[in-house]
């Protein structure tokens, strides 16, 4: 059994960190939190008092110079993550990346590399695909129990409208990134997908650097079609993703946020049906430590990312060309 507790820090300690992987690694007894980063040393210094961190850094580079870790959580804007995890994982450390991982498909396929070459673990933190409803609706797509899979189908509806999530240069979009992007890794793992041609639209945010809304249209290798909706606000906020077969459906839904998962599984005349027991899941925060410390294999690989990251990329692409964009 491994004893020794396994060294963290948080870079990009912002509200979803202090929200989720903060509150999770404080409370795992194997876990030391070490540090903290982030660019407001006010609220920072309060985050470190509150959670009882010992020390936090303004700025990342200074952490991996003095801080001694085994691993760390790259949180905070998504157009950082390529920088901050490129920086982690030349120094040898284990790196949990929070969605959406990074803006370009190459500057991913670069880290998976780096990280295979360093030996070290390089998770993105896709916590649908550790959730018992989500598990347990792969189950039954992936046994046949829809028959023949053709078409799905998410909507998504809440995104900030402050802080840097308003930022092109910060965020790298709006709703479309920000929340469009978890369908976009979360249908292809469901349903085993390989998406090949992407178009997207969106709807201008007066006076926003940011879209309003987008809508992504998704043809995969197989002929199959998807398509993500993601939008800024309305009457609740919600996400839901259907996928749909010769032979039933599957919903898959939850109030917004950290709300637990629903699974609602129709059969050929559209009938309710039974659910069996639903897999164990656990936090990607959890798991990922567990990882670490060599106690399980890694669930959630790097290349669960991969189509996420291509779809977003190529849908703004589209949205500036007005054409499809064929995935490489």
């Amino acid at each position: 059994m491994n004893d020794k507790k396994t060294r963290v820090a948080v870079i990009g300690a912002g509200d979803y960190a202090g929200r989720y992987h903060i509150p999770h690694l404080v409370a795992n007894p194997h876990v030391a939190l070490q540090a903290l980063v982030a660019r407001n040393p006010e609220t920072l210094a309060q985050k470190a008092a509150l959670f009882g961190v010992p020390r936090w850094y303004t700025d990342y580079s200074v952490l991996l110079e003095r801080e001694e870790l085994d691993a760390v959580v790259v949180s905070g804007p998504h157009t950082l993550h390529y920088e901050l995890a490129k920086a982690a994982l030349r120094r040898g450390l284990h790196v949990l990346v929070d969605k959406h991982v990074v803006m370009h498909a190459a500057e991913w396929r670069e880290l998976i590399a780096l990280a295979a070459d360093k030996n070290v673990t390089l998770m993105p933190a896709l916590n649908r695909h550790l959730d018992p409803g989500n598990l347990y609706a792969k189950q039954l797509i992936r046994a046949g129990a829809l028959g023949e899979v053709y078409f799905a189908f998410s909507t998504q509806i809440n995104y900030p409208l402050d802080r840097h999530y308003t930022s092109l240069a910060l965020a790298g979009g709006g709703p479309l990134v920000g929340r469009g992007s978890h369908m976009a890794a979360l249908i292809p793992w469901l349903t085993g997908w390989r998406p090949q041609e992407v178009s997207a639209a969106v709807a201008s945010n007066p006076g926003a650097e940011i879209e309003a809304s987008g809508i992504v249209n998704v043809r995969t290798e197989g002929g199959q079609l998807f398509q993500l909706a993601a939008v800024k606000t309305g009457y609740t906020d919600v996400d839901e993703v259907r996928v749909i077969g010769t032979a039933g459906a599957i919903l898959l839904s939850r109030p917004v946020p950290y709300r637990p998962w629903q699974v609602t599984h129709f059969g050929p005349g559209g009938q309710v049906q039974p659910l069996g027991e639903l897999p164990s899941g656990e936090t990607t925060t959890d798991h990922f430590v567990r990882v670490v410390r060599g106690e399980t294999s890694l669930r959630v690989p790097p290349e669960d990312a991969l189509p996420s990251v291509q779809i977003v990329e190529a849908a703004y692409e589209s949205v500036r060309s007005g054409r499809t964009v064929k995935l490489s």
